[in-house]
């Protein structure tokens, strides 16, 4: 993958990519490009003996913030012009803690309570 690809263009600038002492960070505008830029990472790192951490990277932690940034600043989004009431909240509770439970593979016979999947998850009430 050129390094043309890569990146988040922030004005005059596009940021490919975020180094550190042991980590590195790699930026994308959009998913399919970013496993696009990991996977060749990975497979150009495997013959200095660098390896990805997989757990790391994808850990439920960081798809919970993924979800929080972008996708509830979506949907929120459009809701600033709503005059919300009883019949909007119960849908908007209803996308998140749906999501929330996808991704902490909470199924409906777990019996987990909206109170427990927000602390476990480190959110607040929508």
């Amino acid at each position: 993958m050129s390094q043309s690809h890569c990146g988040v263009s922030t004005g005059n600038f596009r940021v490919t990519d975020l180094d550190f002492a042991d980590d590195a960070v790699i930026l994308a505008e959009s998913l399919e490009t970013l496993l696009n830029a990991v996977e060749e990472f990975h497979e150009n790192a495997k013959p200095l003996g660098v390896k990805a951490s997989w757990a790391k990277t994808w850990s439920r932690r960081t798809i919970i913030r993924i979800f929080k940034t972008p996708v509830l600043c979506v949907q929120l989004y459009g809701c600033e012009t709503w005059t919300v009431n009883i019949y909007l909240e119960k849908p908007i509770d209803l996308f998140d803690t749906k999501f929330l439970r996808r991704i902490m593979g909470y199924r409906w016979y777990d019996w987990v309570h909206n109170e427990r999947l927000l602390r476990d998850t480190g959110s607040k009430p929508t």
